[in-house]
């Protein structure tokens, strides 16, 4: 189940918020979350505003691979009685300007806490990978976090936009399981980005 609603709560604020009721069951173990979103916008002036963002997203699914890189050997494999689905806490906000309603700039930044997420023990047997594969992962936690800039021209004869994102990604497995316990970049670490137009 899902419900949404917006508000405007005064000239300059506005808030959407909404909420999502999910059900999942496997064998004798029931899982059901409950992820609210919450997200807002202040003008601080008619042409420069602030924006805000909160949401927790569950996943009744995960990406298993044994390799760093992706190939198509990677597999989705369930959530099973043993492997909670993983879930996550995302907090966004930015500041977005506007000049002569022809250029907007934006300047964004993010922090998402990952948890449940899984990963092959090390020295793990894995193959056939997908046989038995929920005893041979390891649980553990992640973050990713970083910042945007970014730079459009919507109207005219020319028009286009620029952007640079500076972000980081990691995981720890803390029982030791993974990498002795350390935390490590994830395989999705992406430390400098430059879109292409």
């Amino acid at each position: 189940m899902y419900a949404e609603d917006d508000w405007s709560v005064t000239e300059r604020l506005t808030v959407n918020a909404g909420a999502r009721l999910a059900f999942y069951q496997v064998g004798h173990k029931d899982y059901s979350s409950f992820q609210p979103r919450l997200s807002f916008r202040y003008l601080l002036r008619e042409d420069f505003s602030l924006k805000g963002a909160f949401a927790k997203m569950n996943q009744y699914v995960h990406q298993l691979s044994n390799t760093y890189i992706n190939l198509p050997t990677d597999i989705w494999v369930p959530v099973t009685e043993k492997v909670a689905p993983k879930y996550s806490n995302l907090f966004s906000g930015g500041l977005y300007y506007n000049y002569s309603k022809q250029y907007d700039f934006s300047l964004e930044g993010f922090y998402k806490k990952m948890n449940n997420l899984i990963d092959y023990q090390d020295n793990a047997s894995l193959f056939p990978e997908y046989v038995g594969w929920d005893e041979k992962v390891s649980r553990g936690t992640g973050r990713s976090y970083g910042a945007e800039l970014m730079a459009r021209k919507q109207t005219g004869r020319t028009t286009g936009w620029m952007s640079y994102t500076l972000s980081w990604s990691d995981r720890i497995f803390r029982n030791g399981e993974v990498n002795n316990g350390e935390r490590f970049p994830a395989r999705y670490d992406n430390r400098h980005k430059f879109p292409p137009p």
